[in-house]
């Protein structure tokens, strides 16, 4: 009781501090940066857990912080506060709200000069795919249309070089989407959602080419192997082959090259 309390007091100065950051902001821009620190989960999850990817518990109390600074003008208009704020709600698997917020980053967004919507992008694609995997397992129809949306826009997404990998861990839901609906998919449904999920393994390979890149991230690399299973008995393993050529030469655990 005495740690849900310190939390909730946690929240309650967070939300004051941010608030007081906020005044004035419109015309002197003075704590721009402070913001901005203040709403990226990177930062808030320190304040919350102490592991590398936080528990229910502390995603609903960052939810609560983040929903207690939502009507802040320099956060209700504010493209990167609703993306924080949708990811989190993505994590508590609320995807009905989540798309809500996210929609609301994509407009605040299209006021902005030159604001590349690439993490929105993503992360509106994790939530198409996520709804339909755990929410929607008997109309394939609307499944498959909004995998296809989902799809387009991991594989038609401005991010490169090191910055792919945010799309490319996406991708190990095309798998566990591909297992939800396949046994309802006709032979010609199956074939075209083979030939538009193949596609990924040109990010992939762009990806692998990166010179920055030494070793391929863990996170990457069981997207890819999970990824790669949807093609086992398929035509498209044969192609596969050279990209897993690229993806072992970048992989160092001999458990985790693909043969």
């Amino acid at each position: 009781m005495q740690q849900k309390s310190m939390k909730n007091e946690m929240i309650r100065m967070l939300g004051l501090l941010y608030q007081e950051c906020s005044m004035n902001d419109d015309w002197i821009k003075k704590y721009a940066m402070q913001r901005k620190f203040l709403i990226s989960r990177s930062n808030i999850k320190l304040i919350f857990s102490n592991k590398k990817q936080p528990g229910t518990e502390e995603e609903r109390e960052i939810f609560s912080y983040y929903d207690s600074i939502k009507n802040l003008p320099s956060a209700t208009d504010n493209p990167f506060f609703w993306l924080q704020f949708g990811i989190t709600t993505l994590n508590l698997k609320n995807y009905n709200l989540a798309g809500i917020q996210l929609n609301n980053a994509y407009a605040n967004a299209d006021k902005m000069d030159d604001f590349d919507t690439y993490q929105i992008d993503t992360q509106y694609a994790r939530m198409l795919l996520c709804n339909e995997i755990q929410t929607n397992r008997n109309k394939k129809d609307q499944a498959l249309d909004r995998f296809y949306r989902g799809h387009d826009l991991l594989y038609k997404n401005s991010s490169t070089g090191v910055k792919l990998s945010y799309v490319l861990k996406q991708t190990s839901l095309y798998k566990e989407f591909y297992e939800c609906y396949k046994s309802q998919m006709t032979e010609d449904e199956i074939q075209e959602f083979l030939r538009i999920a193949f596609q990924m393994t040109e990010r992939f390979r762009q990806y692998f080419r990166v010179k920055e890149i030494k070793e391929i991230p863990m996170e990457v690399a069981i997207s890819y192997r999970e990824y790669r299973k949807i093609f086992k008995g398929t035509p498209y393993i044969l192609p596969l082959k050279s990209c897993d050529e690229e993806y072992n030469s970048k992989i160092r655990r001999r458990d985790f090259q693909v043969k």
